[in-house]
């Protein structure tokens, strides 16, 4: 399930899943969380259908939902093991996806109209870099698009996983939104 490993750095073969769209534009549609639980399900050969994790977690069809219903979903739906990492580097990243191990990650927005708020996304990769500006580079699925794309963002030395989204709102205008990594949810199959 994984692209060939080099020293510092991996990418797992994740399936791409776009959030499910009733009739409104993918931003205004809080169902990135439902797609990126599914995403990591599907990677351990696991289907739950976005109506599944929906009724498990409680929460109304494309509602956001946010970590603590996504580890619900993890342990109770899927029966993985599951625990949320608050503050994670690319050291705990690249733990992850060294072990084989896609990552939930969460998105706080840094956007003042946007605070308070946030996305998810499945990490799928990273490279390390060495003498460097940067710490490294960190590859995850974006859901918003439809379909879904993969996305490289490169991680400033001693600074947050940053986060950029682009998005086209019901106007036709695109919308840029700035973010960092709050935290991510470790996943590990014990079936």
């Amino acid at each position: 399930n994984a692209v060939p490993y080099s020293n510092g750095s991996g990418f797992l073969d994740v399936p791409l899943v776009t959030k499910q769209i009733m009739g409104v534009a993918p931003r205004y549609n809080g169902a990135c969380w439902a797609a990126t639980c599914r995403a990591i399900g599907l990677y351990h050969d696991i289907d739950k259908t976005f109506n599944q994790i929906y009724n498990h977690a409680g929460i109304v069809q494309y509602k956001g939902g946010n970590s603590s219903a996504a580890l619900g979903v993890f342990q109770g739906l899927y029966g993985f093991q599951a625990h949320q990492i608050m503050n994670a580097d690319l050291s705990d990243v690249s733990y992850e996806i060294d072990g084989l191990r896609p990552v939930y990650g969460q998105i706080a927005y840094t956007t003042e109209k946007y605070e308070g708020t946030g996305h998810a996304i499945v990490i799928r990769g990273y490279v390390e870099y060495y003498n460097s500006n940067y710490s490294g580079t960190y590859s995850y699925i974006e859901n918003e698009n439809n379909p879904a794309t993969i996305v490289n963002q490169t991680i400033p030395k001693n600074a947050a996983f940053p986060y950029t989204g682009t998005y086209v709102n019901n106007q036709g205008i695109t919308v840029s939104i700035e973010g960092e990594l709050s935290s991510i949810i470790s996943v590990t199959n014990n079936n």
